[in-house]
């Protein structure tokens, strides 16, 4: 159906698809990222009615107001609750005479952590190409909207709020936060923003915690 613009196209072909934010930020052990009862797309399905064969990787959620088109991917999984700081190093006690610390296995322990948090990054990054793609070859086409005026927009909500929360407290200081999840995603995630020599991609990115998320949302959607 060729409708006028993106919002009445999405509406007239979709509507099935509306499912709340509750929903859809729920982790493989059910519980949800972020509380919320308001509805946005749910883009996975979407994408999977769009291709009958091979699926591309998207967003979970989809949400378009009048100026603004919005992604919004839910991951969980990078918040740890053991540290660097809070590592009891008892764990690494040689288990021959319950004396010797094992320095290699705390080395491999966090090294693995770091491998599922780049797994992470990945999957992340590969949503917001794909994402981007279906939804200008496959959805934009659609409808009479060219889109014009229009800012995409792409945001991730990670389950990293005491993270956050230290690197706001940097910033204050004046102080950089590298290694944090929250300031690391950004940057993995700049290379897909738009510049004056790059017309393509999104115009905004943000990376949340859900707390965050919950208050640009009553704002913006």
């Amino acid at each position: 159906m060729i409708t006028k613009d993106i919002k009445s196209y999405l509406l007239n072909n979709y509507s099935n698809y509306l499912e709340t934010i509750s929903e859809m930020s729920k982790s493989d052990n059910g519980e949800s990222l972020v509380n919320d009862e308001r509805k946005l797309y749910n883009f996975d399905k979407i994408t999977e009615e769009i291709y009958t064969n091979k699926t591309p990787e998207s967003a979970d959620s989809l949400y378009v107001s009048d100026k603004r088109v919005y992604f919004v991917e839910y991951k969980s999984g990078f918040k740890k609750r053991i540290t660097k700081d809070n590592f009891d190093k008892k764990q690494m006690l040689c288990y021959k005479d319950n004396q010797t610390y094992c320095e290699e296995y705390g080395k491999l322990f966090f090294k693995n952590q770091k491998r599922e948090d780049k797994i992470l990054r990945n999957s992340i990054q590969f949503k917001a190409i794909e994402s981007y793609m279906t939804f200008m070859e496959e959805i934009m086409p659609k409808s009479e909207d060219d889109g014009k005026g229009k800012k995409l927009v792409y945001c991730v909500v990670v389950d990293d709020y005491v993270e956050n929360m230290e690197d706001i407290l940097n910033g204050l200081a004046g102080k950089s936060s590298e290694t944090n999840t929250i300031t690391s995603m950004r940057q993995s995630l700049s290379r897909f923003g738009k510049t004056p020599k790059k017309n393509y991609y999104y115009d905004e990115i943000n990376v949340f915690s859900p707390y965050e998320f919950k208050k640009f949302v009553t704002k913006n959607m």
